[in-house]
């Protein structure tokens, strides 16, 4: 018998409130739906759902985005179908004016009919729209060069971005202190490396080190280190939310290398070794001791290929001579500088004849008195001097002469029989140039420092931008002293980005462009026919649930004089005939712009269905954890 405290009551109590609470938990679960109410009903299942339900709808809604993207390729490349209908009509009426039974009213009628389809062409693409997003008039096509905010163009196929890329000074397991002296010391202890500007820390163990030690040739530890510096760089990423690549760890020549997975200026190794010792993990991977041995990519090295064109290039104009002792060059150094064999040198005895020089026949004669001695300065003057007209394109004011062995000419070296004359000849290759189109203005430049200076591979390419920059400057410098102030154009800058030259107008306004012709030399440096208004960036459809899960198109100006046939005129048999092979360049333009937008649709339709997947599959994870099991109740 209990006094004071009813304690069966007190125990039937506490059961009826647990009872009472977990029914009423179970009714809200079964009203509501779910067995995730609040965050105590299960913390870590709601943080777990919470995601899984940012990625379920952003899925659903990259979907969406997906569908859209299709929708804006239809409308595109529904326009540039009737784009194509237009050009074969031109084409056929092309053909019909090639024909000599036509009068001249009868090509006039015909021009007039391929007028009005070249307007209806710049219509529709100035017309055609998505969303009030024009599509086929060059704005998709438009960009700025990586990094900057001016009108810029990218050079393709001349070099490449290359790795960071570290190789060990001595062969592996080579030094005074190897694997086998390798202690308990180094078990799990800190190690430290650099990678692309990031202080990377990993470990080591003495029984993963020695496990290596059987192989001479440095693989299997050089596969182990890659593994450990791996593990660092996942550890160093989750923790500090970047975006360190992997490095590759390999043996070449028993020597261990260590390449960063980027590339470019900011790609970087670096190694701080200590003094020798038993556990000096850098000591056996062969890096020299007591130092810090860094190294870096570079944004563009040329490759073999690329090299190969751009000593394609010609360079100035020469004729080389060897008289006496002497060797000497003559360079026209301007475009069409071609001397073939073109420039004749006469030794007169000192009595006969005078010094001079003058053009006769395109040909350079120099009348050298041999009693007299002849440096550079006085041959350049001699030719300088010369009244008579030069071939067009030459320009006697940059002749230059230059000695490759010793600092003057005897002409009386060459000449053993005074009274005679003596004639050498010699020749070179030939400057060329293009025209370059800069903030509207058309500029010829003469690629005279380019084709000076021969690239080969592996060569920097930022070393050689200045002669690219060089010419196209001095080309606009000769242009600015032609026109008012208000006209002139401002100089541009050439800079390296993934293996490409950056050529960037000087202008920052909104017009600023610049377009390069399809000039043979256009073609070497890779820049035939790019305009700064087509060139890349495109539009990014988002379809994928987080940031960076994108792809990217372009679409390119599609109106009459993109397409080249602004200007066809077919008056006469002759441009009709140009003109069936100017629209049939049109028609191959066309057909590459719509093939890539069918390409980039059907991806997209994959894309669509793949989303759909994985959001129900991913919408059925997140039910087991956040909706509630109605068999089950709890």
């Amino acid at each position: 018998m209990r006094i004071n405290h009813n304690i069966a009551a007190l125990n039937t109590y506490r059961q009826l409130t647990i009872g009472q609470g977990a029914a009423a938990k179970n009714m809200e679960k079964l009203s509501s739906g779910l067995r995730i109410n609040r965050a105590g009903d299960d913390a870590a299942g709601l943080a777990i759902s919470e995601k899984m339900r940012g990625q379920i709808r952003g899925l659903e809604m990259a979907a969406k985005n997906a569908q859209d993207g299709v929708s804006l390729l239809q409308t595109a490349e529904g326009a540039l179908n009737e784009t194509h209908s237009i050009l074969q009509r031109m084409r056929e009426l092309a053909v019909q004016a090639s024909n000599d039974t036509n009068t001249d009213a009868d090509r006039q009628a015909i021009q007039n009919e391929i007028n009005q389809l070249k307007e209806e062409i710049d219509r529709i693409g100035n017309t055609t729209e998505f969303n009030t997003k024009k599509l086929i008039d060059g704005s998709i096509g438009a960009k700025k060069a990586p990094g900057v905010d001016n009108a810029a163009v990218l050079t393709e196929g001349l070099g490449e971005a290359t790795a960071a890329k570290l190789i060990a000074t001595n062969a592996f397991n080579s030094g005074a202190q190897t694997i086998a002296n390798v202690t308990s010391a180094i078990d799990n202890a800190t190690q430290t490396i650099t990678v692309d500007g990031a202080q990377i820390q990993f470990s080591v163990t003495q029984s993963g080190l020695q496990s290596t030690a059987g192989d001479t040739t440095g693989g299997s530890f050089a596969a182990y280190l890659q593994e450990q510096i791996n593990k660092g760089i996942d550890a160093y990423n989750q923790k500090y939310g970047a975006n360190i690549q992997h490095v590759t760890v390999t043996a070449e020549n028993s020597k261990i290398s260590i390449q960063s997975g980027s590339t470019g200026a900011t790609s970087g190794i670096s190694v701080t070794t200590g003094s020798s010792g038993a556990n000096n993990l850098w000591e056996i991977a062969g890096l020299k001791l007591g130092s810090t041995v860094s190294v870096s990519g570079n944004d563009g090295e040329f490759t073999t290929a690329g090299a190969a064109n751009v000593a394609a290039i010609n360079g100035p104009a020469t004729a080389t001579f060897t008289i006496g002792s002497s060797t000497f060059t003559i360079s026209a150094g301007v475009e069409n500088g071609d001397l073939g064999n073109n420039i004749t040198i006469v030794i007169h005895d000192g009595n006969d004849s005078t010094e001079s020089a003058s053009w006769s026949s395109n040909t350079l004669t120099l009348n050298l008195n041999k009693e007299k001695n002849y440096d550079a300065d006085a041959l350049e003057t001699l030719i300088r001097n010369v009244k008579t007209s030069a071939p067009t394109g030459l320009d006697m004011s940059k002749f230059e002469v230059t000695f490759t062995s010793g600092t003057h000419i005897t002409a009386g070296a060459a000449d053993d029989s005074p009274g005679k004359g003596v004639q050498l000849s010699g020749g070179g290759g030939d400057i060329q140039s293009s025209v370059v189109t800069i903030d509207g203005k058309e500029i010829k430049v003469d690629w005279i420092s380019v084709g000076a200076n021969n690239p080969t591979a592996g060569d920097s390419m930022a070393a050689y931008a200045i002669h690219i920059q060089n010419d196209i400057n001095n080309a606009i410098n000769a242009y600015n002293q032609t026109v008012p102030s208000s006209e002139q154009i401002k100089n541009v800058t050439v800079s390296v980005k993934d293996g490409s030259f950056v050529i960037q107008s000087g202008s920052d306004e909104v017009t600023s462009s610049i377009k390069f012709d399809n000039s043979e030399v256009a073609k070497l440096l890779g820049l035939a026919g790019q305009s700064s208004a087509t060139q890349g960036g495109g539009i990014k459809f988002q379809i994928g649930a987080n940031a960076g899960q994108n792809i990217q198109i372009t679409i390119e100006d599609m109106r009459a004089n993109a397409l080249g046939v602004a200007e066809i005129d077919v008056t006469n048999r002759e441009g009709a005939e140009l003109a069936v092979t100017t629209i049939d360049e049109a028609i191959q333009k066309v057909s590459k712009q719509r093939s890539a937008l069918g390409a980039v649709q059907n991806r997209l339709e994959h894309t669509i269905n793949n989303l759909g997947t994985s959001a129900e599959n991913l919408t059925a994870a997140e039910s087991r954890i956040r909706d509630v099991d109605y068999a089950l109740a709890a």
